[in-house]
């Protein structure tokens, strides 16, 4: 939305030409020209007016402030601001202060310097905050970006030199790239080149030496590995118990898995691997366990036939008397309460604090599972579901 206003803003409120300023001045004064473009402050019409008699008479306009930078910093700067698309950048990279290009460029009158989009201010602003907090990626970056700059200007400065006569107003001549140029470029940083003198462009040399035929080698046999599962879903039953049966710390399985704990703890429990409500897993029964052999008892050994009769002597116990009756008064039994959504007890509480130590969990999650085997239990499956 601030894009688009700007952008009417802009198309509205266009800022106009040093030249039709310096007429508006000339013919009918400062205040007329005030009244025709009243968005625009009286001192940066002055400016403009100024810049515009510099654009029409040829020459630039004797100007009182003490110049910092000298003539070649100020080309370099211009031209360097063009290329890399940033004022700010072409004064770095020419050595001059900060805002110190606006008198140059107002005085050859040039209105169309570029402006860094919001989308680099922003990536160098974030680059400049992590260098403040010690990022050495940042500061690099940083240090990759300033290096480019000034290889830009080191190329600037010999094709300026190329081109003695110089305009007094607009932007500086440079010289057409040719093989005078390529050669007096030889040395400096090919991506700068590039970047000032995108068609001087060095032709690809091509190798004299043959290449050798590529080597034939035999692939070497590698163990087929198990394909990888996707990650996020446990496997099938029967590799739940087989890995299992190697460990039963959770967050190992869930590591091995691929999942979380709390869904590697959902897998055990749906295999029957671990209590509706406790933590302990059940020894995983072995695929293939052998089967014992059950050997039935040995027959009794029959007695000899004979016609004597053995005596034998037995203790016969009484029953004991059975107690006076008593009165027995019944009490009805006051069923619990059902805790859906409200305070757990105090070995639930226990029970929560076991699972989130032993699995690793966190305590809302533990907390969660607690509350749903209580519904569970309860006969609300679908309250905590």
């Amino acid at each position: 939305m601030g894009e688009g206003c700007a952008s009417i803003n802009k198309l509205v409120y266009e800022t106009p030409s040093p030249e039709k300023v310096a007429r508006i001045f000339a013919a009918c004064g400062a205040e007329a020209a005030e009244e025709r473009w009243h968005w625009i402050e009286p001192r940066t019409l002055g400016g403009l007016a100024r810049a515009g008699r510099a654009i029409l008479s040829g020459t630039v306009s004797a100007s009182s402030r003490v110049r910092t930078a000298s003539p070649e910093q100020e080309a370099v700067a211009i031209e360097a601001g063009f290329v890399l698309g940033s004022r700010k950048a072409g004064e770095r990279a020419a050595g001059m202060g900060l805002n110190t290009l606006m008198c140059v460029e107002h005085e050859r009158g040039i209105l169309d310097m570029p402006r860094i989009s919001p989308r680099d201010r922003g990536r160098n602003a974030q680059d400049g905050h992590a260098a403040n907090r010690g990022d050495a990626d940042a500061a690099a970056r940083i240090e990759a970006r300033h290096a480019h700059e000034r290889a830009v200007a080191g190329v600037l400065r010999v094709a300026l030199a190329m081109v003695p006569d110089q305009p007094s107003t607009g932007r500086y001549r440079l010289p057409k790239a040719d093989g005078e140029l390529a050669a007096a470029l030889v040395g400096h940083d090919p991506a700068a080149i590039a970047a000032v003198f995108p068609g001087l462009a060095e032709a690809p040399v091509t190798p004299s030496i043959q290449e050798p035929a590529p080597m034939t080698v035999a692939p070497a046999k590698t163990a087929t590995a198990p394909a990888p599962r996707v990650r996020g879903r446990a496997p099938d039953a029967d590799q739940i118990r087989l890995d299992h049966a190697e460990t039963t710390s959770i967050p190992e399985l869930a590591s091995r898995w691929g999942i979380s704990e709390s869904g590697a703890y959902q897998a055990l429990r749906r295999v029957g691997l671990t209590g509706h409500r406790g933590f302990m897993a059940t020894p995983a029964r072995s695929p293939e366990a052998p089967a014992v052999e059950v050997v039935p008892p040995a027959a009794p050994v029959p007695e000899p036939e004979t016609n004597v009769v053995a005596i034998r002597r037995e203790a016969v116990e009484l029953p004991a008397a059975p107690p006076p009756p008593s009165r027995v008064v019944i009490q009805a039994r006051a069923p619990e309460p059902v805790r859906i959504g409200g305070r757990l007890g105090l070995e639930d509480l226990a029970l929560a604090y076991r699972l989130a130590c032993e699995c690793g969990i966190p305590p809302e999650e533990a907390l969660h599972f607690v509350r749903a085997d209580v519904a569970a239990e309860a006969g609300h499956p679908g309250v905590y579901a």
